[in-house]
């Protein structure tokens, strides 16, 4: 996975949600990281980081001094707080991101052309996936749902026979799917995309499978 992290000593987050979102809207990074937010968790502005586009927020905040928070387009695997020498100061915050796969299918064609034992193809088509969306804040889960989310396909292959029964296939697809949300009041599209590599080996049944052909006799 590669991001894009800014960091940002803030001093007060609410007094400046507007440079905040200037920031944003220039430079377009994957995750935020503020420090002296200086904002509780209750009041931080959940609603105006989702309509920039960041749905996934970590906090950790207390009015009048401290606070750090990581705002996120891309959803967090799992979150920790930690106190520092037995004290309840807001000054640590951390997430682990990473991508998991749902199930998915899809529905394609291909066109393509033989060159001796090899077939070259294109494919491309519709694309579906289960995927989980999910708003957490304050250490805990605000909102999350599972949903079927569609979009499309594409990429390329190709099927190499290795006698008249086998053959070894090498395919690559690109998948981009789009999911309308709405978490905690906040209405959101997702992108998400993710590449597939497939390698298989494939065997041919003949009619002798199902047993002997018929017999045709001419005369």
């Amino acid at each position: 996975m590669r991001l894009t992290i800014s960091t940002w000593n803030i001093n007060s987050v609410r007094l400046r949600i507007n440079l905040v979102a200037k920031f944003i809207k220039a430079e377009r990074p994957d995750v935020i990281c503020l420090q002296e937010t200086k904002c509780p968790d209750d009041k931080f502005p959940l609603k105006r980081f989702a309509r920039l586009g960041y749905n996934h927020v970590a906090l950790n905040g207390q009015k009048g001094y401290h606070g750090v928070a990581v705002v996120s387009r891309v959803p967090f695997d799992s979150l920790r707080v930690r106190d520092f020498c037995s004290k309840s100061d807001c000054r640590h915050i951390a997430v682990t991101f990473g991508e998991k796969a749902g199930l998915y299918g899809t529905l394609r064609g291909r066109v393509g052309t033989t060159t001796g034992p090899a077939f070259l193809y294109v494919t491309g088509g519709a694309a579906f996936a289960r995927i989980r969306d999910t708003l957490s804040a304050g250490g805990g889960v605000v909102d999350s749902s599972t949903k079927t989310a569609t979009g499309w396909t594409y990429g390329g292959g190709t099927e190499v026979a290795l006698d008249p029964r086998w053959s070894l296939k090498l395919e690559y697809l690109r998948i981009k799917l789009s999911d309308d949300h709405r978490a905690a009041g906040v209405d959101a599209t997702f992108e998400p995309r993710f590449t597939v590599v497939r390698v298989g080996l494939n065997y041919k049944f003949g009619d002798d499978f199902w047993g002997k052909a018929p017999v045709v006799a001419k005369y």
